[in-house]
């Protein structure tokens, strides 16, 4: 059955916009230069004005700043979509093809959060299993907001009891090269 048939599905749609506060640390400092560097030119076209020195000094400026503007506005609300039903479960982001299993294609469902080092960067690892396969499915923090994650994890666990099948959280964190697993609630 395809999915797009069942009116009883549940979808979380996530195209929000990236508001960390790497994002922001990273827009003030572009901003910072953007007026260090104009006034700088501002400064030397007022000093020299037959130079031209200003003059590229603020062109330079301006051409770097509309690049970062373009490629941060770029990515920025990008449409991911998470589809959980009675006939299976759908992830479509852009950075991968679409991702459906039926809930019949798998007896167990392993969930790791995989938390690495380097903050504040947490990977979810999907693993699918039956008696004779596995499918795996990857997703981070980067692709659905901390909210919709929760969201998304406890309807997978609450289905997967529905549904009689299997289900494994735990997770892992990377500590200086050791791996320590615990436990995830959800």
């Amino acid at each position: 059955m395809i999915m797009d048939d069942d009116k009883n599905k549940i979808e979380i749609i996530d195209s929000s916009t990236k508001n960390s506060k790497i994002s922001y640390f990273s827009n003030l400092i572009c901003f910072i230069i953007v007026i260090i560097f104009s006034t700088m030119g501002f400064i030397l076209f007022l000093m020299f004005p037959k130079s031209l020195t200003g003059f590229f000094i603020s062109f330079i400026t301006i051409s770097i700043v509309l690049i970062y503007l373009w490629f941060q506005s770029k990515s920025q609300g990008i449409f991911r979509k998470f589809s959980i039903s009675e006939y299976g479960i759908e992830f479509l982001m852009p950075t991968i093809h679409r991702f459906y299993i039926q809930w019949s294609d798998f007896q167990k469902l392993e969930i790791t959060l995989k938390n690495f080092d380097i903050k504040p960067f947490k990977v979810y690892q999907l693993e699918f299993t039956n008696k004779t396969s596995k499918e795996l499915f990857n997703f981070s923090i980067l692709d659905f907001t901390s909210e919709n994650i929760n969201k998304i994890l406890k309807l997978i666990k609450t289905y997967c009891i529905k549904k009689n099948k299997k289900f494994v959280a735990r997770e892992e964190n990377l500590i200086s090269g050791i791996v320590f697993v615990d436990d995830l609630e959800i």
